[in-house]
């Protein structure tokens, strides 16, 4: 499953701000990882994984979501759908009450999921698939369930329907088949051994449908055609291209006739090509769980292997286009989820425990540019006339060690007294080298005068190049004579500051 068109934090004074990152090339940088996604408010294991726009067409950037257990399993009684936004995870909508096999983003901003959840406290899903629109959940009636069984593959076909599969959609005679949503009902297509596991949309309305015992198919808007031979082992994961081909990955040894290791590339018709050099895993069968392609065309995949073509890659590689390449240090363990973002970044999911070397729990973003990433952006304190302002970002562990230079009014902040300018006030961090993104880089700026107020950004730089926040308004208010606390109110905080001053007969 894959979204539609095959197209390969805040300073929260009162704003939020956006990040963008520089146009310098460097050769040879090997990419960064930023672990950090495995462990800010990720409750239990990811079970599925997708790029959602919040907004639509609106202004703000997409994000990623996820199906999440609420314990450490999987198989959880209850799963959350959450986003990834300004460093961790945040449920969006209330918990369902099973596994979330397969996420499905629309243009509107509403969100389809499917897998083996019933509803949640208050609602039953039909199906075992569900809507959210607005942060609401609703039924999506007309699916029929056969048995105890589970929605695991939607996808979006290039007219607008919806297409779903899974063990638990048959027909009266038990068969295995795809139903489509119209935006109204749900339509039955006549089964096919094909459906049961995995869909992928191909242009003009088709799609492709696959099972895990191997049965492949193509749907061409009146029925059912065969793609040759199709492979000989189970299928774990379908990826469309560009150009209408189609990436298959699983653990067979032959597609259309043709020798493979665990990937194809399906061309049309009934011919089948082997992608990429072969792959191996020591003596055992090599399985390819997920591919994705990034915005340069860089193709990724995860599964259970350790060498792709001459390289080492252990569990994940990317194909340039000429030939395979590692990921630094890779990950410990398989990796059966991608996601290639629309920013040429892509996030990571599978059983693995590090990735690159860092702590990382199940989950990581890696950036291909190896420049610094922005995960978290924050005030840490808002600031009055004589008070302490304190500006907070924090990056991609993987990126470290990066130097750091805020700016005032686009004007290089210093250290020390003088270091915002003419103003009694005294600056700690404006630049910083070697520093290591795991933990918060903080801009402090003591005794703040109100001179200080202006639009302030930051830079990161490393080896690789550098990633520029866009500048936001941060304004220092003034305080009255009767602000004895600095904190913007004139109040019973301040009397009581006077009485114990007079009552002392000392200067509060």
């Amino acid at each position: 499953m894959r979204r539609p068109g095959f197209t390969a934090g805040e300073f929260a004074i009162v704003c939020s701000i956006a990040f963008a990152t520089s146009v310098r090339s460097v050769a040879q940088c090997p990419g960064a990882w930023d672990p950090s996604w495995g462990e800010n408010g990720k409750t239990g294991a990811i079970s599925a994984l997708a790029e959602w726009d919040p907004d639509g067409s609106g202004p703000l950037p997409p994000r990623i979501v996820a199906g999440i257990s609420t314990t450490p399993s999987t198989t959880s009684a209850g799963h959350l759908l959450c986003e990834w936004r300004d460093g961790s995870w945040y449920p969006i909508a209330s918990e369902v009450n099973g596994r979330i096999n397969a996420i499905l983003s629309l243009p509107n901003s509403d969100i389809i999921v499917g897998g083996d959840f019933t509803g949640t406290s208050s609602l039953s899903f039909e199906g075992r698939i569900a809507r959210l629109s607005n942060g609401t959940w609703s039924a999506m009636s007309g699916i029929v369930s056969f048995g105890n069984s589970s929605i695991t593959d939607l996808a979006r076909l290039t007219d607008g329907r919806v297409a779903a599969t899974g063990p638990g959609l048959r027909n009266n005679f038990g068969l295995p088949m795809v139903v489509l949503w119209d935006g109204v009902s749900w339509i039955s297509l006549p089964a096919t051994s094909a459906a049961g596991q995995f869909i992928e949309a191909l242009p003009a309305g088709e799609f492709v449908a696959a099972s895990s015992s191997g049965a492949i198919s193509r749907w061409t808007g009146r029925g059912w055609v065969s793609m040759g031979t199709g492979v000989n082992g189970g299928v774990s994961t379908l990826r469309a291209l560009a150009d209408g081909s189609l990436l298959v990955g699983g653990g067979f040894t032959k597609a259309g006739g043709v020798a493979c290791t665990g990937l194809a590339r399906w061309l049309g018709g009934s011919q089948w090509v082997a992608f990429g050099g072969a792959l191996s895993a020591q003596g055992q069968s090599p399985v390819v769980s997920a591919i994705d392609v990034l915005p340069n065309g860089n193709v990724l995949i995860g599964g259970s292997f350790f060498n792709a073509g001459a390289v080492n890659a252990d569990y994940v590689a990317r194909w340039d286009g000429t030939q395979w390449n590692s990921l630094p240090q890779h990950v410990d363990a398989i990796c059966d989820k991608i996601i290639a973002t629309q920013d040429g970044n892509a996030v990571l999911a599978g059983g693995f425990h590090t990735a690159g070397g860092y702590p990382a729990d199940g989950v990581a973003l890696w950036s291909p540019s190896g420049k610094p990433q922005l995960s978290a952006v924050q005030l840490l304190r808002s600031a009055s006339e004589g008070g302490t302002l304190v500006l907070s970002v924090s990056a991609n562990s993987g990126s470290s060690p990066v130097s750091v230079q805020w700016f005032r009014n686009g004007t290089p902040l210093l250290n020390g007294p003088g270091g915002a300018g003419p103003t009694p006030s005294v600056v700690f961090g404006g630049v910083q080298t070697g520093v290591l993104g795991s933990g918060p880089i903080l801009l402090t700026i003591t005794n703040a005068d109100p001179g200080l107020s202006g639009a302030y950004s930051v830079r990161l730089s490393n080896s690789c190049g550098s990633t520029v926040s866009s500048a936001t308004d941060v304004e220092v208010a003034s305080v009255c004579d009767g602000d004895l606390n600095r904190d913007g109110l004139v109040d019973d905080a301040d009397f009581s500051i006077f009485v114990v001053g007079y009552d002392e007969l000392v200067c509060p």
